[in-house]
């Protein structure tokens, strides 16, 4: 029998999830910094390639105008359930040494990191000098212990 409220659950999940990797549309969301120091079981990463917006979701262009910026997001899939999104570039760059390759594009692409299935880690964050001369916190992935 078709239960109208679990169809309802279902679509606002998948509503809450909107622009996540079509696997991990039924997963609980959360927020990365909410698991710093959590050890989780991978279940899947995937790296989505998006165009890059401002705070008022316009389209960022290269200088000349001609091509649109691209922002690579890590999305890790976890403990059966859960998934959390990062634009960690420090994150991206461990999933791209385990990978052996870019996995940053300059066109919207999903990229799958193969061989992380089942690995026990624990969420960190190390401090990162930007632009403008200050430390920020961006999350990566240790070992579990």
């Amino acid at each position: 029998m078709t239960s109208m409220s679990e169809t309802l659950n279902t679509v606002m999940t998948m509503r809450k999830n909107f622009g996540a990797p079509d696997s991990m549309k039924l997963r609980e969301p959360v927020k990365v910094s909410d698991l710093t120091g959590s050890v989780i079981t991978i279940d899947e990463v995937i790296v989505s390639n998006k165009v890059k917006k401002d705070k008022d979701g316009n389209v960022i262009h290269t200088k000349d105008g001609q091509k649109e910026i691209y922002q690579p997001y890590v999305y890790v899939a976890f403990d059966g359930n859960k998934y959390f999104s990062t634009a960690s570039q420090l994150m991206l760059e461990q999933f791209e040494s385990i990978a052996r390759t870019q996995l940053r594009a300059y066109e919207k692409s999903e990229i799958p990191v193969k061989g992380v299935k089942g690995l026990v880690v624990k969420v960190a964050t190390e401090k990162v000098k930007y632009r403008d001369g200050k430390l920020y916190d961006q999350a990566v992935l240790v070992d579990a212990e």
